[in-house]
Order: structure tokens, then C-alpha cells, then sequence
């Protein structure tokens, strides 16, 4: 659930699927 996930989806992703993306 992090605001960041939108710029790459558009959509909020679940914080099991941030994993995928390493937006650390």
C-alpha cells in the first residue's frame, strides 16, 4: 500500500506485491 506503487501501476499495490518492485 504505498503511494509509490501507483506511478508504476496506476493502481495501489498490496504490500505483499512491493516485494516485486524493491521501491525501497
Amino acid at each position: 500500500q504505498s503511494i509509490r506503487a501507483q506511478m508504476f501501476t496506476g493502481d495501489i499495490i498490496e504490500a505483499n506485491d512491493l516485494d516485486r518492485y524493491d521501491l525501497n
